[in-house]
């Protein structure tokens, strides 16, 4: 599925009869990670989209191909341990 069609799904599903469901899952969602994760996941995406944008990638193009994420992770592979790398993934997960 291209990346604005799954958009344009998730804005249907976000209008439509599942609304609410969708909303109280959206807020579930929110308050499930705690704010400094949260702060540590978005320097982590910044840092993998200025990464990604060097590479000729548009990382707001959903899903991100898991090739592009294994490269990320091995430029960064000999500067970390698996802990930090995993947490990466989890980030843009």
């Amino acid at each position: 599925m291209r990346s604005g069609a799954a958009l344009e799904s998730l804005l249907a599903l976000a209008s439509g009869p599942l609304a609410d469901a969708v909303a109280t899952t959206a807020d579930y969602a929110g308050k499930a990670i705690a704010p400094g994760t949260v702060a540590t996941y978005k320097a982590d995406w910044a840092d993998f989209s200025q990464w990604a944008r060097a590479h000729g990638v548009y990382p707001a193009a959903l899903p991100v191909h898991p090739v592009v994420v294994a490269a990320w992770l091995a430029t960064l592979a000999p500067a970390m341990g698996g802990s930090a790398l995993r947490r990466r993934v989890a980030a843009i997960a």
